[in-house]
């Protein structure tokens, strides 16, 4: 998603997001947009969502620490986080989750816009193979990662609306990371009993419409599951989230202008 980010707002020079874990832009922007000021996008890998101090890196799982730098900025932030692929067990994802909310509602940034964006299996036609592994996340799996997440969000959002029913919405001030895309952020005036709100950013069902967005299978043997390569051919699914993850924000402006939002599931 932030190498899509990249070339929609025609950056040159892409820093990369296997080859290097985490890294930070700061990006100049013409007038008029946001008033002609610049925006710092960071990029920072870690497939469990944790709160670690050093990087974590094994065969299996990137984790790079993100939690120190985002609780001391000073400014608004938006942050996006996903995980899901990355997770091959579903206890491994709800555990992943929950601990991502513990710590969203720990720091208590009500000012921050927080999204978390699902996750959807990778495309076909790629060019790596997973022979003979057996833990890769099946359809199935995502569907059941992310009828968890709905729900766990929408509790959240019921209990948000009774522990502050005059609730109204935020606006945001630019930085962007994959597993975590921050664009950045103001410390909170609203007491810590009041959920953190967490926006969530569906993007399942529209890749799987999207002609490349299938679970990715080899052409000539269909038992040979293929990795995701969604991420680094574009155009393709993660300009749709990109787009998804705009209008996201234009309806935050609207809700902003009526002082009200309308929960999600309603």
């Amino acid at each position: 998603m932030v190498l899509s980010f990249w070339a929609l707002v025609n950056l040159d020079d892409y820093p990369g997001h296997k080859t290097m874990g985490a890294w930070n832009r700061v990006i100049d922007c013409p007038n008029p947009y946001n008033n002609g000021q610049p925006f710092e996008l960071v990029f920072v890998r870690n497939d469990n969502l944790n709160g670690n101090i050093e990087a974590e890196v094994t065969q299996d799982t990137i984790n790079f620490p993100w939690i120190n730098n985002y609780a001391s900025y000073a400014g608004r932030t938006l942050l996006v986080a996903s995980t899901g692929a990355h997770q091959h067990q579903e206890a491994t994802y709800q555990a992943a989750v929950d601990n991502f909310v513990t710590m969203m509602d720990e720091l208590n940034r009500q000012d921050d816009i927080v999204v978390y964006r699902t996750s959807a299996p990778g495309h076909r036609d790629c060019s790596e193979s997973t022979s003979g592994r057996t833990d890769t996340v099946g359809v199935d799996q995502f569907m059941n990662y992310n009828h968890f997440i709905h729900g766990k969000l929408q509790q959240r959002d019921r209990n948000r609306l009774i522990h502050t029913p005059s609730v109204t919405n935020e606006w945001f001030t630019p930085a962007f990371s994959s597993s975590f895309a921050t664009i950045s952020a103001t410390s909170s005036s609203t007491p810590p009993s009041t959920p953190v709100n967490i926006r969530l950013m569906d993007v399942y069902p529209m890749t799987l419409l999207h002609p490349h967005g299938r679970e990715g299978l080899s052409k000539g043997d269909r038992s040979k599951l293929l990795h995701d390569c969604q991420h680094d051919y574009l155009p393709g699914p993660p300009d749709g989230w990109n787009h998804l993850l705009f209008t996201t924000l234009v309806d935050l402006v609207s809700e902003e202008r009526i002082g009200h939002r309308h929960p999600y599931w309603e």
